[in-house]
C-alpha cells in the first residue's frame, strides 16, 4: 500500500492526529520524514485539513474528501 493511503488509512480511524502519532500509528513503516512529505502534499491537494502550527498541528481527512473516499464493502 502507498504511503498517501496508509496515512489516509490511519485518520480514517484516528482523525485529529499529529504526525508523530501517525509516524507511530503505522509502527514506522517509512521513516518520519517521508510522513512529513506525504503530510504536504496531502494538505496541497486537500485531501486533509491542518490544524494548528508546528509542533500542535493536527491532521483529520477535509470534508469534501470524506464523500469520495472508496467504501471496502468487506469491512
Amino acid at each position: 500500500m502507498e504511503t498517501q493511503e496508509l496515512i489516509l488509512n490511519y485518520l480514517k480511524h484516528k482523525p485529529n492526529s499529529s504526525s508523530k502519532e501517525i509516524f507511530d500509528g503505522l509502527n514506522s513503516v517509512v521513516s518520519y520524514a517521508t510522513i512529513k512529505r506525504c503530510l504536504s502534499s496531502l494538505l496541497s491537494e486537500k485531501h486533509i485539513t491542518k490544524q494548528g502550527n508546528s509542533k500542535n498541528s493536527r491532521y483529520a481527512l477535509s470534508p469534501t474528501f470524506n464523500l469520495f473516499f472508496p467504501i471496502n464493502l468487506d469491512e
